[in-house]
């Protein structure tokens, strides 16, 4: 069962709900609304005209429903593909880059996975950024004093 987490643009608050089309109706139903791509909570949601003057209204509950969708889509695992350097095994997991990070290790052998192709491809561009160093064997996603974790 997959669950979609939001969180309150102005104050933080967080919701967590099993994803559903009823579900995300509730919550903008209980108020959550949006502005651009920020979401906020039913009370920040009630004193929005107070902070934002009335010049300045919220999305709606449709432009809300799509926002709610896409954080879901952003939160939700897929399938990972990488190549073990230790034990040259192609190893395929449901991982979520966001949420898990990008530490793997070889449910083989235990060894370090670098998701290199999760990190040429986050947030669904092509970047090509990698700074891996060969000699500490580490990366801006797996620097050198996250081994000792």
């Amino acid at each position: 069962m997959d669950i979609v987490s939001i969180t309150c643009s102005c104050c933080g608050k967080r919701d967590n709900v099993l994803y559903s089309a009823a579900n995300v109706n509730k919550l903008v139903k209980n108020g959550w609304n949006s502005f651009g791509d920020a979401l906020y909570c039913p009370d920040c949601v009630s004193t929005w005209e107070e902070r934002n003057g009335t010049n300045k209204p919220l999305w709606g509950a449709e432009h809300t429903v799509s926002k709610i969708d896409a954080v879901y889509e952003r939160q939700r695992p897929h399938a990972v593909v990488e190549w073990c350097p230790e034990c040259n095994t192609e190893v395929e997991m449901c991982w979520n880059v966001e949420r898990d990070g990008y530490k793997a290790f070889c449910p083989v052998c235990g060894n370090r996975l670098m998701l290199c192709d999760e990190c040429h491809h986050r947030n669904g561009e092509f970047h090509d950024d990698c700074d891996y160093n060969s000699v500490t064997d580490s990366c801006k996603f797996n620097p050198v004093e996250d081994e000792e974790e």
